[in-house]
């Protein structure tokens, strides 16, 4: 138990260093001006996750003081992490009015599909929980972290399907949210069908250690696609047509009374 609880201190510890470097490199190369929403969420996660682990050594504070403060860091860094996806989107679509249009409506119908399937889920599959508090966080969790995954995923298709280049930034950005979310889905859903109570089982140390060791990777991949040369204009340019203007000019056409 001790030897376990000492991993996952370790690596939470790692995590907390590396996104606190990341912060630093965005500072330092002044990446805030190209990705502004991106730097607040690095902040946040690099002070949010010194101030969680403030709160784990701290001994006048107590459990439910420890789980609100939890709670907060998460709930910020899912609302921030939501912003950069729309934003990331509707940055490639600026300049094509009409295709922003119907991508805005699919993107839209993505997210309200994953929703229904989160609250179906939710319903179906409720898990169990040591007490209502943790139960209902569990569920909000679980339903945020679905959205995120849906809306990742046509982000993915998005850039796939007109040719953007995954060796940009943004791609980078997009690919840590993604192990982020998809990881936390998945632990969290774990999480709710073996929690037991208070004391922390080997299980337990064992799921949070693997979902600390992924959040660290991705911020791991934050920090590889920053600090390399963003190629992303590089391969971009020589394509003839791209396939963004291709169809807004089709569009246009076709809408033209």
């Amino acid at each position: 138990m001790l030897s376990l609880s000492l991993v996952w201190h370790i690596i939470w510890f790692s995590r907390v260093t590396a996104s606190l470097v990341l912060f630093l490199v965005i500072i330092r190369r002044q990446l805030y001006k190209q990705f502004p929403l991106f730097a607040v969420h690095s902040a946040w996660i690099a002070v949010a996750g010194m101030a969680v682990v403030a709160l784990d050594y701290a001994p006048f504070v107590s459990g439910y003081q420890y789980f609100a403060g939890v709670a907060i860091s998460s709930g910020v860094e899912a609302a921030l992490a939501f912003m950069i996806i729309y934003q990331m989107f509707m940055q490639r679509l600026e300049h094509y009015p009409v295709v922003r249009d119907l991508g805005t409506f699919a993107f839209r119908a993505t997210t309200v599909v994953f929703l229904i399937t989160a609250v179906a889920l939710a319903w179906l599959v409720p898990g169990q929980a040591p007490n209502q508090l943790f139960a209902a966080y569990s569920i909000v969790q679980r339903t945020v972290r679905t959205l995120q995954c849906g809306q990742l995923v046509f982000l993915f298709l998005f850039y796939a399907y007109f040719h953007l280049s995954w060796r940009s930034r943004a791609f980078g950005i997009a690919l840590g949210l993604g192990i982020l979310a998809s990881t936390s889905l998945a632990v969290n859903a774990i999480h709710s069908q073996i929690a037991s109570g208070k004391t922390w089982t080997p299980s337990e140390y064992t799921l949070e250690s693997a979902n600390e060791f992924t959040y660290l990777l991705a911020v791991l991949v934050w920090l590889s696609y920053l600090l390399a040369p963003d190629q992303s204009t590089t391969l971009d340019s020589g394509l003839p047509d791209h396939d963004l203007e291709t169809w807004n000019r089709e569009l246009e056409r076709l809408l033209k009374p």
